[in-house]
């Protein structure tokens, strides 16, 4: 299953509380420990346009980080092979300078699986994720004026999914929904970075591919259709697609 589920656009109107509670393990690298949260029961009640959830709840919670060498904890156990490959990364400049200039953890998990030479459609949602980290409404100058603005992550969200696009077409049937889900997360990353051309052919490749796009509601692709011909770049949830003008 993907990251967003099926139906990664469905409202609804009934909210509960997640119940969050604090982790705390011993660093399977290097000295020292892990901190992180883990939710045990989440409802979410919108999305934003990208799948990211809303609800009352923490939101999309990240595995534990190591509080000394940003390493994301993302499995229970680790073979002492993986751990001395691990290290290598982990442990080097270029890792040490994505973890201290703050960076989301889902990016640096994705960085991780990247090193570890996964297949690029297997962790590419991850950069998307990354891009949560930023409030939707933050003023444009901030979120795109710096390396570490989201407009930075976007931008490399953006290259990833091309990437695992190219990676699946040969065998796009056998990811189907995957595939489809790539194109149309294509179409709301240009449009948030203001490239309405570029979105308008991703969401134009969706509504007429004969692929399975019942991922996607049929109002979410009109309404995507709306904000681009309309040249809107803000965040957008799932919900205001219901109170969209009719012409």
């Amino acid at each position: 299953a993907g990251l967003f589920g099926a139906g990664i656009f469905f409202v609804s109107s009934i909210t509960l509380a997640g119940t969050v509670r604090p982790v705390r393990l011993d660093c399977p690298l290097g000295t020292g420990i892990a901190k992180g949260f883990e939710m045990s029961s989440m409802y979410i009640n919108d999305r934003g346009l990208d799948g990211r959830p809303y609800g009352p709840h923490q939101g999309t919670i990240p595995p534990p980080v190591c509080v000394d060498n940003g390493f994301v904890v993302y499995k229970d156990k680790f073979t002492d092979s993986e751990l001395s490959h691990l290290e290598k990364y982990i442990f080097s400049p270029e890792y040490q300078k994505i973890w201290r200039s703050g960076s989301p953890a889902y990016y640096r998990l994705a960085k991780i699986y990247e090193y570890l030479k996964d297949p690029i459609h297997t962790y590419a949602r991850l950069y998307v994720v990354a891009t949560w980290s930023y409030r939707d409404r933050l003023s444009k100058r901030l979120q795109d004026q710096t390396k570490g603005g989201q407009g930075y992550y976007r931008r490399e969200a953006i290259q990833a999914l091309n990437l695992a696009i190219d990676d699946m077409r040969s065998k796009r049937r056998t990811y189907d929904k995957r595939y489809v889900e790539f194109h149309y997360l294509l179409a709301e990353l240009y449009r948030r970075m203001g490239e309405f051309e570029s979105a308008q052919k991703k969401l134009d490749w969706v509504k007429n591919t004969d692929l399975d796009t019942s991922i996607i509601d049929p109002v979410i692709l009109d309404y995507q259709d709306y904000l681009i011909a309309h040249e809107d770049s803000d965040g957008h949830r799932a919900s205001e697609s219901l109170r969209m003008p009719s012409n």
